[in-house]
């Protein structure tokens, strides 16, 4: 049964990508809710400003997570093809969820760019912290994955 990880000798690069794209993305949720505690203030005190003049008072913080948000977009996407390139030596339960972390990555990037094209829509918002708690929580099952022991 190819879906049980205990049968499998996990590349040892899969765990280090996994822990590095979880890192990247918790300073990234970090990040997307100091932009959101700032949108909130810009609001309190000028209320009549339009959600892009919003955006582009946010500052520097805002540009950090873009690029971030783009740098673990390339990476995840790298990551997934590292993961397929060694289908046959990982478990499918780890390509799926590599799978799914890029699924979860371009969906982050749709919702992002709605943002800058729509304003800043709660649902919209509502949804990319959801799908980053998700991307989050896959990494966490992938890297959980790749501690468990092959059995003799």
């Amino acid at each position: 049964m190819r879906f049980l990880i205990t049968r499998y000798t996990i590349p040892k690069d899969i765990r280090l990508w996994t822990m590095a794209l979880f890192h990247l993305a918790f300073a990234q949720i970090v990040l997307g809710t100091q932009i959101r505690g700032t949108l909130e203030r810009l609001v309190e005190l000028s209320p009549l400003l339009s959600d892009s003049e919003r955006l582009g008072r946010v500052g520097l913080i805002n540009h950090l997570h873009l690029a971030l948000g783009l740098t673990i977009a390339a990476c995840t996407f790298v990551f997934g093809l590292r993961v397929r390139k060694s289908r046959d030596s990982v478990p499918l339960l780890i390509n799926y969820g590599a799978a799914l972390a890029v699924i979860l990555v371009i969906v982050q990037i749709i919702l992002g760019f709605t943002f800058i094209v729509f304003g800043l829509i709660p649902l919209v918002q509502l949804f990319h912290l959801s799908v980053a708690s998700l991307y989050l929580g896959m990494l966490i099952f992938i890297l959980s994955a790749t501690f468990i022991k092959k059995e003799e």
